[in-house]
């Protein structure tokens, strides 16, 4: 009988735990944005009964209690062959496709990833510098702000980062990892997240997305 009621006190302790958790998480979602990101590829790949659960009961449930309202994300991949992307440099870069956001019937943002090999004086070893960048930016937009995500299924490494990008600063980016972390593979494989959630005007007023 101690057993199980150490059991069931464990229980509780656990779903009250979880219940905080997911209170802490929902309150702070999108850091202010109020947006929880979507993949849709991976929601259409769900079995209907969690699909219907999903879409029916747990995001108007954000919606209403906590006021989070759901966007799906914006992915492209990326294949690069390890030669190539040892043979590049600052000069000699590597785009991924273009992601177009259009803010009016005439206008649309433009964005890339773009990345390098950089040798890095620290560690004294090559590394990837990545970066995202703007190809395109209406001069009726002052700035945009994005969260960009990177994903490398190979070696499991993943990074995420806010930025603000405008016609001066039209790129943000860093270091990744070691080269040498894919000296066994022979194509780079990379997921891409533009996420784009603020666009304000040339008179600094938000604009509605």
């Amino acid at each position: 009988q101690e057993a199980d009621d150490e059991q069931e006190d464990e229980a509780r302790t656990i779903d009250a735990y979880i219940e905080q958790l997911f209170v802490c998480i929902v309150q702070n979602v999108g850091f202010g944005t109020k947006t929880i990101w979507i993949n849709q590829d991976e929601c259409n790949k769900l079995i209907p009964e969690l699909n219907k659960l999903l879409f029916n009961k747990f995001l108007p449930f954000l919606r209403k209690h906590f006021k989070i309202r759901m966007k799906y994300c914006n992915l492209m991949s990326m294949k690069i062959k390890r030669d190539a992307l040892l043979s590049s440099s600052r000069q000699y870069q590597l785009y991924s496709p273009e992601y177009r956001f259009q803010i009016s019937a005439q206008q649309d943002i433009q964005l890339h990833f773009r990345c390098y090999k950089q040798f890095d004086s620290v560690r004294n070893e090559d590394v990837l510098m990545a970066k995202f960048e703007v190809k395109l930016l209406p001069n009726s937009v002052s700035s945009v702000k994005v969260y960009g995500g990177l994903w490398f299924p190979q070696i499991a490494f993943d990074r995420w980062d806010y930025c603000t990008l405008t016609h001066s600063k039209l790129s943000q980016g860093c270091p990744l990892f070691p080269l040498s972390r894919i000296q066994e593979i022979d194509t780079l494989k990379i997921e891409i997240c533009f996420q784009l959630y603020r666009v304000y005007d040339q008179f600094g007023k938000r604009l509605k997305l």
